[in-house]
């Protein structure tokens, strides 16, 4: 496995955090090339469609493991989720790597990228091209999918906050990672 990874079990799920190596400046290039900056507390991305106006295009772009100035770092990163099945004890030769989506979120600091989920993915990873301490990564986990009950996650409704009630967890990020 790569220098500093570390696996973690995350509301029932098993979460693999590491450090890959790559020349991001080819890549930033790119990606400011088309997603720009955008003013508010939420992130500009690319997978929606829509989303022009700090974007330079008509439609949502979400292929960027197909294109060619990406190669080297999606042939790491398939490396890195077949790690993560060996060490989960799959045996990596039985499975192919493929990648459906592939997009590209330009935030700053105090900006975030609205609660989504990633249906359908067997698994979601997340590469940052460059962090500069903009933030970290959260995970949120519906309380209703635990209890049956709609709970806010607020102190009003939870006095006592433990393994069992948890709705989010922050992981602290950087680029390369």
């Amino acid at each position: 496995m790569e220098k500093d990874t570390r696996i973690n079990s995350l509301f029932g799920e098993t979460i693999y955090c590491t450090n890959v190596e790559n020349d991001n400046q080819i890549i930033a290039k790119h990606i400011e090339s088309f997603v720009k900056e955008k003013p508010g507390r939420t992130a500009a991305t690319t997978d929606v469609k829509g989303n022009t106006m700090f974007t330079d295009l008509e439609e949502a772009k979400d292929n960027l493991h197909k294109d060619k100035k990406y190669s080297v770092l999606f042939i790491k990163l398939k490396k890195c989720i077949l790690e993560f099945m060996t060490a989960k004890g799959y045996n990596p030769d039985k499975f192919d790597v493929h990648i459906t989506k592939a997009w590209a979120t330009y935030t700053v600091k105090d900006q975030h990228i609205a609660s989504h989920k990633h249906t359908a993915s067997h698994f979601s990873f997340v590469y940052y091209v460059r962090n500069n301490d903009m933030g970290n990564i959260r995970f949120e986990k519906e309380l209703a999918a635990q209890t049956g009950l709609f709970i806010p996650p607020t102190d009003q409704y939870i006095v006592d906050w433990n393994q069992f009630n948890f709705s989010s967890y922050i992981i602290p990020v950087r680029t390369n990672n």
